[in-house]
């Protein structure tokens, strides 16, 4: 033995002769012992070729090692027998293979590894270890004992299991123990997991067990059971770790206020730190929202993200219930932060959030880009992410139809995607269907598919759920079609809201009103012209696209200046209860350089009016069908036209005692009226000038509001009968004047432009004649 190691290197040889010479001349080995040493090294020799170094120095400080670690003659034994019987003699255990069982057994004397490499260490934390040799195998039985895996820098840890292991084949067949997260932060008398019977590949950094019993009394009155994996990797600064990780086997729980007012339903599973709510492919997870007991919000996505102080799920189908209806979007960006107690609701413009909400409430279309609830709080908040340059929201009709986006739709295609799509759903018989059989019908890809229906679903046309590939027609589509080929009536309302800071519109659980601002103006009818004007660029939303605001109506010709004003879009018309004033433009006899009468604006204003403007006919919010009676304006109460401008007369005749005050009345085709056919009957008071009289306000050649009368037989009394007037009464913004006769005590003028103060006459006259007065006697 000697001379074979000395031969290859003579100073390594003599090291370790000499120390071996030492162990065999100690008491551990008897006799018989070391005559199978030598037996061994032979056989070693022999059967294997084994070399002088590494080979044999590895054997022969195994050897070594024993009596210096004191290991007990019965594994000794066992480990002796089965080298020399079952490792030497079988052909099928290569040198290679052999050296690494000498090297694991002494690793495992020497520093409790059960298996080292480069790549990973699984370590024992006690010597507490027993080799058998059952049926030709060798195995090392290990009881109460804790594990540790070393690997990039970190490490995990099995407490207080037991088991076997097989060096040959690297693999521990382990029995109870227990898995903590104690390095993800977390007391490990709070949350971890217990072990059954489990399996690790000790060549492997990490581990996967079934039907392991999960502890976490947050969640659960008792444990669970599920799957854990369990793998060592480098944890970056700041960054929690990844593992261990649990999957519960059971795919729904119902886990009550995980935060004030908000319930989880689904799958259980936690990554290092990080707990999450999972759902399945047919039974997505749940969260759902209370305000005052009732449900406000469900939220439905495949992973929710359950931190301590937060929730926060991607790709979450939302739905915001509105007594029966809702506002529901397919895939957004949900968040709540339990610090403040606020939920988000975030369209970041990536994938599905792309896609509008469906509000069936208020049965709009919403391109708002946050929503934001604090749910404490009966209002939620429409409006941007912080940091965002836009400002700008929409609420449009869920019957807006354009021609031109009817045909943007269809770009280059052969057919239009929305008719592609119901040509589909018609031929399947169900407006629900999956997007791989959609792409059959197509003829096309999968991908090609899947982009396709997205696009459809960004315009609100399909629900469609990108993972589990189910795609649901919405009526939408259908009335849109309809609206395309005229089958159908259409609107045009589009509410633009932008604003400079602060929300976009806030909307109340109490009663569903949806005030929105920023809102410069709506078209509601571009067939007759009408549009509103909100006062404050301030709109409130209601049931059914019916809304209230203060402000202008511009109806063709006519605007309307007031408050509480009531569009209803089933009616198709603004209540007017409360008109400032009314003004109206008519066509001038001047033309501009096309030829087109230039429009003048009405001098006068018809003040404190109500009413109802019919827009069009109910059936025809499109305008499609011809209907040049409308707008009509229905007025309901006298409204009144003041002559107090400083421009009339410097303002003399004061509104309290001189006016004219208009008869309830019906005006039709306020978009094409004719002047000459505008005619307001009414009352006028002249402040004492004249009696109070009937009369009809007309358009006069100024463009004011005004008349022309003839007084009847020997005239009318003035200034309270101490004159009389004869011949024509006329009233414009020139004001009060006169073409006749005065008479006055025993004078008498005559004038084509008497001009009526509320105090004085004043005349340029052609004729005057004074009666010459005899005294009496």
């Amino acid at each position: 033995m000697n001379a074979f190691l000395t031969k290859v290197n003579a100073k390594k040889g003599e090291k370790i002769m000499s120390q071996f010479t030492e162990t065999l001349n100690g008491e551990y080995y008897n006799n018989l012992e070391k005559e199978n040493i030598f037996a061994t090294c032979n056989e070693y020799l022999q059967k294997k070729h084994a070399l002088a170094f590494p080979h044999f120095e590895n054997y022969l400080k195994l050897l070594i090692l024993f009596q210096e670690k004191n290991i007990s003659t019965a594994n000794y034994k066992v480990f002796e027998s089965f080298f020399l019987n079952n490792i030497l003699t079988n052909k099928r255990i290569t040198l290679n293979k052999t050296n690494k069982f000498i090297l694991g057994i002494t690793h495992l004397i020497d520093k409790n590894d059960l298996y080292f490499s480069n790549a990973v260490k699984w370590q024992l934390s006690n010597n507490n270890y027993q080799f058998l040799n059952e049926k030709k195998t060798f195995k090392i039985k290990v009881n109460n004992v804790d594990i540790t895996a070393y690997a990039k820098k970190d490490s995990l840890k099995i407490y207080k299991t037991g088991g076997f292991y097989y060096p040959l084949i690297n693999k521990w067949k382990g029995y109870g123990g227990k898995i903590t997260w104690e390095r993800s932060g977390l007391p490990e008398n709070q949350i971890y997991a217990t072990l059954n019977t489990y399996v690790i590949d000790m060549t492997k950094s990490g581990f996967e067990v079934d039907s392991v019993l999960f502890f976490y009394d947050k969640f659960f009155k008792e444990p669970i059971l599920g799957h854990l994996s369990y793998k060592v990797m480098h944890i970056s600064k700041n960054k929690d770790p990844k593992y261990p990780q649990f999957q519960s086997y059971k795919n729904r729980f119902d886990f009550k206020n995980i935060f004030e007012n908000i319930d989880f339903e689904g799958g259980f599973m936690m990554k290092g730190p990080q707990v999450y709510g999972q759902g399945t492919k047919k039974e997505k997870a749940r969260i759902k929202v209370y305000y005052k007991d009732t449900l406000r919000i469900l939220a439905t996505s495949k992973l929710f993200v359950l931190k301590p102080k937060q929730i926060i799920s991607q790709n979450t189908s939302v739905s915001i219930y509105l007594a029966n209806d809702s506002i529901y979007h397919p895939g957004l960006i949900f968040k709540y932060n339990d610090k403040n107690k606020t939920i988000q609701l975030i369209r970041d413009g990536e994938g599905l959030t792309r896609a509008p909400y469906i509000d069936t409430y208020h049965q709009v279309i919403m391109d708002v880009n946050l929503i934001s609830w604090p749910i404490n709080v009966p209002q939620l908040n429409f409006g941007v992410t912080g940091g965002s340059t836009q400002h700008n929201a929409k609420f449009k009709s869920v019957d807006f139809f354009k021609m031109n986006d009817f045909l943007n739709i269809q770009k280059m295609d052969m057919k239009n995607p929305l008719s592609v799509i119901r040509s589909y759903a018609k031929r399947n018989a169900s407006d629900v269907f999956y997007d791989v059989d959609f792409a059959r019908f197509l003829k096309a890809s999968i991908p090609q598919a899947k982009r396709y229906l997205l696009n459809i679903c960004y315009q609100g046309f399909i629900d469609y759920d990108f993972e589990t590939g189910v795609v649901t027609v919405m009526p939408r589509l259908y009335n849109y079609l309809k609206a395309g080929t005229g089958d159908k009536d259409y609107d045009v309302i589009n509410i633009n809201s932008d604003v400079k800071k602060g929300n976009n519109a806030e909307l109340s659980l109490l009663n569903y009103f949806l005030k929105i601002h920023g809102v410069p103006s709506i078209f509601l009818s571009d067939s007759q012209n009408v549009m509103i004007f909100p006062e404050n660029r301030d709109i409130v939303l209601k049931k059914n696209r019916n809304f209230d605001f203060d402000g202008k109506v511009r109806a063709g010709n006519f605007l309307f200046v007031g408050s509480n004003f009531a569009f209803l879009y089933d009616l198709f018309k603004i209540k007017m209860p409360d008109i400032a004033y009314m003004k109206m433009q008519v066509l001038s006899d001047k033309y501009d350089k096309n030829g087109m009468p230039i429009p003048v604006i009405v001098r006068n204003k018809i003040e404190n009016a109500s009413g109802d403007l019919l827009i069009d006919m109910p059936n025809n919010k499109s305008g499609v069908k011809e209907s040049p009676q409308y707008p009509i304006f229905k007025s309901f109460h006298d409204s009144y036209v003041y002559y107090d401008s400083k421009k009339i007369q410097k303002g003399v005749y004061h509104r309290d005692k001189f006016y004219f005050q208009i008869y309830p009345y019906e005006m039709d085709s306020l978009d094409n009226f004719n002047r000459d056919n505008i005619k307001f009957n009414g009352y006028f008071v002249s402040g004492g000038i004249f009696p109070p009289f009937e009369e009809s306000l007309k358009i006069q050649p100024d463009y004011s509001l005004g008349f022309v009368r003839k007084t009847k037989g020997t005239g009318i009394p003035v200034y309270g009968g101490k004159s009389t007037f004869t011949n024509k009464i006329k009233l414009s913004n020139q004001g009060l004047r006169g073409d006749g006769k005065f008479e006055y005590l025993t004078s008498t003028s005559f004038s084509d432009n008497f001009i009526f103060f509320p105090d004085s006459m004043n005349a340029v006259c052609q004729k005057f004649n004074n009666t010459e007065q005899k005294l009496s006697t």
